[in-house]
């Protein structure tokens, strides 16, 4: 995961927060896709670790960049701590949903697949939001 952290802040750096969001949920998404490969094979169980390693920073790194981005820096501590509270509170309910799934289907792999079905919409909901919001910039400039 430290590398997967300090990768994306290179991305971050030197691309900006929407190259970065399709990385990081690209390689949220391969992990996901990589879980339905595990059959015991030792090789494609380090390579869910080291794509779950590389994906994981989506749940720290962009999250106060988007607030930046989307909100500004007015109300930067209010919106930033409301994301964090719903970002713990899906993952309690998350990690329980996980367990139920399981214990329902006898897999993990139908909670994988549900994950995988809203890494997809998010990164779509995600870059709608992004272009609203650099829509909206721009006419805000060139009304100016």
């Amino acid at each position: 995961m430290i590398v997967g952290k300090l990768l994306a802040g290179a991305i971050i750096d030197r691309f900006g927060i929407i190259a970065t969001n399709w990385y990081l949920f690209i390689m949220w998404g391969l992990a996901l896709a990589s879980a339905f490969l595990v059959d015991g094979s030792q090789a494609k169980a380090y390579l869910l670790t080291i794509l779950i390693g590389l994906g994981n920073p989506i749940l720290t790194i962009p999250i106060p960049l988007w607030v930046v981005e989307l909100f500004g820096l007015r109300d930067y501590v209010k919106i930033f701590s409301i994301l964090t509270l719903m970002i713990f509170l899906g993952g309690a309910i998350g990690n329980s949903l996980v367990g139920f799934m399981a214990d329902v289907t006898g897999t993990y792999l139908t909670a994988y697949g549900v994950f995988a079905v809203a890494n997809v919409l998010l990164i779509m909901l995600l870059q709608i939001i992004f272009k609203k919001k650099r829509l909206h910039t721009n006419l805000k400039i060139s009304n100016t």
